[in-house]
C-alpha cells in the first residue's frame, strides 16, 4: 500500500495512516493469541531536503513474553515507520 501511495498528500496521508494500521492490527489478530494484546503505533514523515528525523522508542516490556514487531518503507517523498506489540496479558 505504500508503494501505491507513493506521494505524500496533507490531505489525503492522514486517513492513509489509520487504514493502514487498521489493516495491520487486523492481521495481527488473525494470529489469534489470545493471550496477547495488540498494539499497533504508526507514524509517516514527509521527506524534506537537506533535512532529517531521528526516531526512538522506548518501551517498558517483560522480555521474556512480549513482542515487538518494526517495519519500515521508504518513498521519494515520505518515510513510514510501524511499530506492531504483542503485550501478553494473563
Amino acid at each position: 500500500l505504500v508503494e501505491k501511495h507513493k506521494k505524500y498528500d496533507v490531505e489525503y496521508t492522514p486517513r492513509f495512516l489509520k487504514i493502514v494500521t487498521e489493516m495491520l492490527k487486523n492481521d495481527a489478530k488473525n494470529f489469534k493469541l489470545e493471550r496477547y494484546k495488540v498494539l499497533v503505533l504508526m507514524s509517516i514523515f514527509k521527506k524534506i531536503p537537506n533535512q532529517s528525523v531521528f526516531f526512538i522508542g522506548k518501551e517498558l516490556i517483560d522480555i521474556d513474553r512480549d513482542y515487538r514487531l518494526c517495519l519500515k518503507e521508504e518513498t521519494n517523498s515520505f518515510c513510514a515507520i510501524c511499530l506492531v506489540y504483542f503485550i501478553y496479558r494473563e
